[in-house]
């Protein structure tokens, strides 16, 4: 079952960058950023398989991590709330899902950091053309979340049972012009996720 939510309040952020480009001729720069964002009532809607973990986790006490989980707390109330069960002395499918709430809600917290570093580099090779060189790195160095006031904080960067994120990845690119020719090859490659 899936509708909306009256109650959601405007979503508030705060974002940090700070970085520099170096570029001593007009054929060559390197760039690197450093940046921070931080998301207050976030608005999202909810992921029908998280709030299928969350709900099998709180009923058991524990994430697949083994991190503990507080049955009492507002995020295991809510994942009560939105999964319908049968009961578990059904004579037919106990204990299975046959019905999830879902909605828009404000979510607490997001943060996430990391650094960009990109560097390009351009030349001409007489009667071949003219070649553009380029490649990039980016390392996420931490990203959080929190749905509820007071409840854990997610780390979806190194949690195994919450990992979203790739951590790292790195990116290139070889371009090259000649009159009317003109091609790129472009290749990109993700750091690992353990458990993904």
């Amino acid at each position: 079952s899936r509708g909306g939510n009256t109650q959601l309040k405007p979503e508030r952020g705060r974002s940090f960058t700070y970085g520099f480009v170096w570029s001593p001729s007009a054929d060559f720069d390197v760039q690197a950023d450093y940046y921070r964002i931080r998301i207050t009532d976030q608005v999202t809607s909810l992921d029908e398989q998280q709030i299928l973990r969350t709900e099998a986790d709180c009923r058991i006490g524990q994430t697949l991590s083994g991190s503990p989980v507080d049955v009492n707390s507002t995020i295991c109330r809510d994942a009560f709330a939105r999964v319908q069960r049968n009961a578990a002395n059904a004579p037919v499918n106990p204990n299975d899902v046959t019905l999830l709430r879902i909605n828009p809600v404000n979510a607490a917290t997001e943060v996430t950091s990391g650094i960009d570093i990109s560097a390009s580099y351009r030349f001409t090779l007489d009667r071949i053309g003219r070649f553009s060189v380029r490649g990039a790195y980016t390392h996420v160095l931490e990203h959080k979340y929190q749905q509820f006031p007071g409840d854990p904080i997610y780390d979806y960067l190194n949690d195994y049972a919450y990992q979203s994120d790739w951590g790292k990845k790195v990116n290139a690119s070889v371009s090259w012009q000649n009159g009317d020719w003109n091609a790129r090859l472009d290749g990109t490659r993700y750091g690992g996720i353990p458990d993904n």
